[in-house]
């Protein structure tokens, strides 16, 4: 039959609607098997995705636990190996006598090795001492002279070498040879200044031993030469010698 609409129509035609629910029941069953075709479809892509990702990290994941593996135990063999290297050169400052110091010029703190600290019969341990503190152990006749070679040698980026008194734990005074050179960080100004220390103390003693000895040689020998100048004035003014000198 044709159906006619106009402008008295209400709706869609009661049979019409018949048909579409008729399809729309029939048509259910099918989009519940897509839906759950789908559902499994997804299923199966999310758990072969996950499979693959796990099959693609356990290589992965075993690689680098022998790769970390092999770092950690190497940098625990460098660890080991500069802990010796400095056991060494600890070692080797203290037999040689020489101690290490840092100075920090924008601080003036200094860095003291554990060899120089010994060398001031102090614990032979590192010990970081504040500017007043390292000053405090100059001799108070010295500390001038320490700063204006440190400012010049700071300036001029020259080798510092200066003798100079510190104060041992005794509370004593010992002759001691500071050497050392700025360091330059990227060619800027110099930051710090690193060299050594050595007790000088006993070759300063046998310096002013030696110096003392000449001295007294010196002067025995200006009194020996007097002596005999005053011979020859005695002699030449006594006829009885200059007789006996003609004859």
């Amino acid at each position: 039959a044709r159906v006619r609409q106009g402008c008295g129509d209400a709706g869609p035609h009661p049979a019409l609607l018949a048909g579409l629910y008729t399809a729309t029941e029939r048509l259910a069953p099918l989009r519940t098997a897509l839906d759950q075709a789908a559902g499994q479809a997804r299923w199966r892509l999310g758990m072969g995705v996950l499979v693959g990702m796990a099959a693609l990290a356990l290589p992965l994941t075993g690689a680098g636990y022998l790769l970390t593996a092999r770092l950690q135990r190497r940098a625990a063999a460098g660890a080991v190996a500069l802990a010796e290297s400095e056991q060494r050169l600890q070692l080797a400052l203290a037999g040689s006598g020489y101690g290490l110091w840092e100075l920090r010029l924008d601080s003036g703190a200094v860095a003291c090795s554990g060899t120089m600290m010994a060398l001031l019969g102090q614990a032979g341990c590192e010990q970081l001492l504040a500017r007043d503190s390292f000053l405090g152990l100059l001799h108070p006749q010295d500390r001038s002279a320490f700063a204006a070679a440190l400012q010049a040698r700071s300036a001029d980026g020259e080798r510092l070498e200066i003798e100079l008194r510190l104060r041992r734990q005794d509370g004593g005074y010992g002759w001691f040879k500071l050497a050392g050179r700025t360091e330059q960080a990227g060619g800027g100004p110099a930051e710090r200044m690193i060299g050594s220390v050595s007790d000088i103390t006993e070759r300063r003693a046998m310096q002013r031993a030696l110096e003392e000895e000449l001295a007294r040689r010196r002067t025995a020998l200006h009194s020996l030469r007097g002596a005999l100048a005053r011979l020859d004035t005695d002699a030449a003014g006594d006829p009885g010698v200059e007789q006996a000198q003609d004859e």
